[in-house]
């Protein structure tokens, strides 16, 4: 007998996002909590203290369940990213769903992951950085990094959602960190 990969299953020309996700479906089905996807990006303009903002996808079954953005008038990319992370996090929280689901962290931010998950602790910003290790770890959170701009559907999705929430602050005005919601 033959055994064929899930590559192989799923089709020749399946993505590795779409293997993934086809994996955690099966995977899910046969064992364990539903596994509920934290898509977060941050954008700032390239100099400190200017406008940024940030977002978030909470993706279950390739469905999106919930969309947040927020702005801040004067931040940096890191405050950003982290930003977006805590804000997610704290939204699965809030709904109780970190007691039902397997919650893994997604980002093209290899800090934000990696303080999320207690392997790193800034210099700068190091209130905010305990802030986000502590509701990853309430909420069990697991991590995984996508690299910026490569075709990600959710990856790309969120990215153009912080973008946005970035250039919406330059048209309507802002105060740090607002929250703009679904």
């Amino acid at each position: 007998m033959v055994s064929l990969s899930l590559r192989e299953r799923v089709g020749v020309r399946a993505s590795s996002a779409t293997v993934h996700r086809v994996w955690h479906r099966v995977a899910g089905a046969l064992k364990g909590p539903p596994l509920l996807e934290l898509y977060c990006d941050g954008s700032a303009d390239a100099h400190v203290a200017k406008p940024g903002g940030w977002a978030f996808l909470v993706v279950r079954y390739d469905e999106v369940l919930v969309s947040k953005t927020g702005r801040s008038a004067s931040t940096t990319s890191l405050v950003m990213e982290l930003e977006a992370a805590r804000a997610a996090l704290n939204e699965v929280i809030k709904r109780g769903w970190h007691l039902k689901h397997t919650i893994e962290l997604i980002s093209d931010s290899s800090i934000a992951l990696d303080i999320a998950a207690g392997r790193f602790l800034p210099k700068r910003h190091v209130e905010l950085a305990r802030k986000l290790r502590a509701t990853a770890a309430t909420a069990r959170a697991q991590t995984r990094w996508v690299r910026a701009h490569s075709g990600h559907r959710w990856n790309e999705a969120v990215d153009a959602l912080a973008h946005q929430a970035k250039v919406r602050r330059r048209l309507r005005g802002s105060t740090p960190s607002r929250p703009d919601h679904q």
